[in-house]
């Protein structure tokens, strides 16, 4: 979860409430964008809504991989997955 995540709601991110961004978010406006998000910076902010959707799908795999190092059953291949 991102640091503001309890104030999500008061901070007007109503959506990120209730959606599950695998930290995208933050990593496409505070490291992509450095700091700046789709409210503070307009000329920028129909990319930004292009890149996030990857960026999302590329965290939501990288969480996946980690947890699959965690299992039992991935003992045979982890070496692979450690890789990826």
């Amino acid at each position: 979860r991102c640091r503001i995540h309890n104030q999500l709601r008061d901070k007007g991110f109503r959506g990120c409430v209730s959606y599950e961004c695998f930290g995208a978010g933050q990593h496409v406006s505070q490291s992509i964008y450095k700091g700046n998000d789709w409210r503070n910076n307009m000329q920028k902010s129909s990319e930004m809504f292009v890149v996030f959707p990857i960026v999302q799908q590329l965290h939501e795999m990288l969480c996946y991989l980690s947890q699959a190092l965690g299992l039992t059953e991935t003992k045979p291949f982890q070496k692979e997955l450690k890789k990826v």
